[in-house]
């Protein structure tokens, strides 16, 4: 059988069996045996129907619901082979009309005529981005 903690009802532990430890179960746990927790434990558990592998249905959205959530999920932007653009982030950037792009960790500044081809020839980190602008500028 099947039992399920009532919330509120504090915790419960369940005591060592042969070659294992003893067990500490909270609120919302189920907890698999053979005893009766409802009969035993008044008020404190539910007996609840467990059927494995076995998802429990989703309501169907009502229509008006589903074309709602369709117009606020904005259309998925195309993903930069670079990373995404993060110019905004970069003031000396946007003034000199260049593009840095971020993918995790690693940092590309690029023309805005080429956006695909790195004016740095290894990724840069994030603090050096300001640095490496300037000394491209400079040059």
């Amino acid at each position: 059988m099947t039992f399920r903690i009532k919330k509120g009802c504090g915790a419960h532990s369940e005591p060592a069996k042969e070659g294992e430890e003893a067990r500490m179960y909270e609120a919302g746990d189920l907890i698999e045996t053979e005893k009766d927790l409802c009969a035993l434990f008044p008020g404190k558990f539910e007996r609840v129907e467990v059927f494995p592998n076995k998802p429990e249905p989703t309501p169907e959205p009502e229509p008006e619901e589903q074309e709602e959530k369709e117009e606020d999920t904005p259309a998925k932007e195309e993903r930069h082979p670079l990373g995404r653009d993060v110019t905004d982030s970069f003031p000396e950037a946007k003034e000199e009309d260049l593009k840095v792009f971020a993918d995790g960790g690693a940092y590309s500044v690029v023309e805005p005529d080429e956006d695909n081809k790195p004016l740095n020839e290894k990724p840069l980190k994030k603090r050096s981005v300001s640095t490496f602008i300037k000394k491209y500028l400079g040059s």
